[in-house]
């Protein structure tokens, strides 16, 4: 059997011998062991707490699908929601990814936007540079109600990258903006995007911002 952990994912259906059954959810738990070490060594000196989301599809779907909370502390002043199994729903052409959302404040709306992330990443495949709707503002009285797959550029790449054997899996930002946004992405392009925030200086972390375009 390869021992590399994340070639597990996917092989329920392919092997129904017990005890290879039983070494991949070994090497499943591995994975999870050393991604949440990652996340809390990073975020030393934080509170973190672990959830999940018990409503619709996601359980089904994912049964280890799981958020962690991260209060507000020494190298972040706002709360961080970073999923924990989304890694396992793409298919062998996606990288493996954790997405990432960033808020002012503590809402449980954060778990189940990443557990609406997760499904549109088993569904459509999602990648850095890819935008989706979240039906309605993300959080209330936001302007935003897109997400954009981001690098995690206010954390870096410590962050980013959690290595698991000659993998890597990465932790991409969920970052909100707005319709007009998103639309002037979809027609002039990522970077063209990208540079519009950048020179306007994107305040992500105002729920209030005026869309920069």
């Amino acid at each position: 059997m390869d021992n590399n952990p994340l070639k597990a994912r996917g092989q329920y259906s392919c092997n129904k011998a017990v005890g290879v059954k039983y070494q991949i959810i070994m090497v499943q738990q591995a994975v999870y062991s050393q991604l949440d070490h990652h996340i809390r060594l990073f975020f030393d000196g934080h509170q973190v707490t672990e959830t999940t989301f018990d409503q619709g599809p996601i359980l089904e779907m994912q049964p280890n699908f799981r958020v962690l909370c991260i209060q507000p502390g020494p190298k972040l002043g706002l709360w961080a929601y970073i999923s924990k199994g989304i890694w396992e729903l793409g298919d062998e052409r996606s990288e493996y990814m954790e997405f990432m959302i960033l808020s002012p404040k503590s809402s449980t709306r954060c778990v189940e936007l990443l557990a609406m992330s997760a499904y549109y990443h088993h569904t459509d495949g999602l990648g850095l540079g890819h935008t989706y709707p979240v039906g309605g503002p993300w959080l209330e009285n936001s302007t935003c109600d897109h997400f954009l797959i981001s690098l995690p550029y206010t954390l870096g790449p410590r962050l980013e990258v959690c290595q698991v054997d000659e993998k890597n899996i990465h932790i991409y930002w969920a970052l909100p903006i707005t319709k007009r946004e998103r639309e002037y992405k979809v027609n002039n392009g990522l970077e063209a995007l990208e540079a519009k925030l950048e020179e306007k200086g994107l305040m992500y972390w105002k729920l209030d911002r005026p869309s920069v375009i």
